[in-house]
């Protein structure tokens, strides 16, 4: 309902029936036992609320406006393709996988142009040696252009350690610019563990096992008797069966 109709049933002297009728369409809450001026009363006020925040709505800047403004001053930039800064980072992608990525200050990249030779990337395998920078264990290198770049690098051996290096040769000597962390590519397969850790329901303690004890424990079928002379067997396999019903009765409020 518009204001201004809203004006004209109040200056037109209505009846209590004709003001009853009009909060309900404005949605007024009423009490049976109001009375005339009452009702008369908070629809003024309905009225009066309604006029401020009118009046707000039209001062009030375009929404469109504002969102544009804010999405412009907050745009994503595009990822630069160089920082201008000397790095190298090895990062490994599988056993037997490495990523090399680089970049180059303005420096390094006026030496390496004025030189004019070819600039390589290596990765070399460092395992078990102290390495000085000539006895790699086995070294797998690209040549490079001049500027930022990645390159991935196809490595002989899993769970070894490995370096990045970025130079060039003279005389077949290779000179280092930059070198990268040191990695260690993971396994190729799952490590069996000699022990494993048992836990001791009561105290939610947990104990290493060797396997020969471990092998005593499943020979027993009551998971009665002692790991050794001072422990208690009851130390149960969090995989086995016995520990799981063990668990569900603590948590359906039963004793173990």
């Amino acid at each position: 309902m518009k204001n201004e109709k809203i004006k004209k049933i109040i200056e037109d002297n209505p009846s209590i029936q004709d003001l009853r009728k009009t909060a309900k369409l404005l949605n007024l809450r009423l009490k049976r036992t109001m009375k005339k001026r009452e009702i008369l009363k908070l629809i003024k006020k309905y009225l009066e609320e309604n006029v401020e925040t009118s009046s707000y709505r039209k001062n009030e800047p375009n929404k469109n406006v504002c969102e544009e403004k804010i999405e412009s001053s907050h745009a994503v930039k595009a990822i630069p393709k160089t920082y201008k800064k000397d790095a190298v980072i090895l990062d490994y992608v599988s056993p037997y996988w490495v990523h090399l990525r680089w970049d180059f200050s303005d420096n390094t990249i006026d030496l390496l142009k004025s030189l004019d030779i070819p600039v390589f990337a290596r990765v070399v395998d460092i395992t078990n040696i102290i390495y000085n920078g000539f006895n790699g264990n086995k070294v797998f290198q690209s040549e490079i252009p001049v500027g930022a770049g990645k390159y991935y690098f196809n490595v002989e051996n899993q769970n070894a350690n490995y370096i990045g290096e970025i130079g060039y040769y003279m005389d077949e000597t290779f000179s280092c610019l930059i070198k990268s962390n040191i990695i260690k590519t993971p396994s190729s397969s799952p490590k069996f563990s000699k022990s494993e850790k048992w836990i001791l329901l009561k105290s939610h303690d947990w104990k290493k096992l060797d396997k020969e004890t471990i092998n005593s424990i499943e020979k027993n079928e009551e998971f009665k008797g002692s790991l050794t002379s001072e422990i208690n067997l009851e130390y149960l396999n969090p995989s086995s069966g016995e520990h799981i019903k063990k668990l569900s009765k603590i948590k359906s409020g039963g004793k173990l």
